[in-house]
């Protein structure tokens, strides 16, 4: 039974192999040109690969660079705030973020009184053409609240 198998086997594989010889040429030249697009197709599949991680890439940095910018624009404009203060030392300034335009910084500021405690949080906006307005806190609304109220809607500032 074993030999038999063997000898199936042998012929079954000698049988392809003259098949194979006996293959017509257009035959061979389909499988041919088929194995070539298929050469294509995976060639083609990593260029696309490589572009895509490419443009990933690019994306990554300019977010990157995007996130650096609006960092120091953060920075500048809220040192801006800061120096409008009558003690900049004394400041603490809070949850404060860029606005969406990137036109403003937004946020909290807290001052130190004369005990060294700090008051109560004011909203304050810095806006980019050197503009800053700090809410005064107090009931009867002044000068600097209308001020903060009408940067706060052309900058469209919003509590997070």
């Amino acid at each position: 039974m074993e030999s038999s198998r063997w000898v199936f086997v042998v012929s079954t594989a000698a049988l392809a192999l003259t098949l194979a010889a006996c293959e017509p040429q257009e035959v061979k030249e389909a499988r041919h040109r088929k194995a070539a697009a298929e050469g294509r197709a995976e060639a083609e599949r990593e260029l696309a690969q490589q572009d895509e991680a490419v443009r990933r890439s690019v994306a990554e940095k300019r977010e990157r660079d995007l996130a650096d910018a609006d960092a120091e624009m953060t920075k500048r404009l809220v040192a801006q705030a800061r120096a409008t203060l009558p003690d900049p030392a004394a400041a603490r300034f809070d949850r404060y973020f860029l606005n969406v335009e990137r036109t403003a910084v937004c946020g909290l500021v807290s001052v130190r009184d004369s005990l060294g405690r700090y008051g109560d949080a004011a909203f304050f906006i810095s806006a980019v053409d050197g503009e800053v307005a700090i809410a005064s806190n107090t009931d009867p609304l002044t000068d600097a609240d209308v001020r903060l109220i009408r940067m706060g809607t052309q900058h469209a500032c919003q509590m997070k």
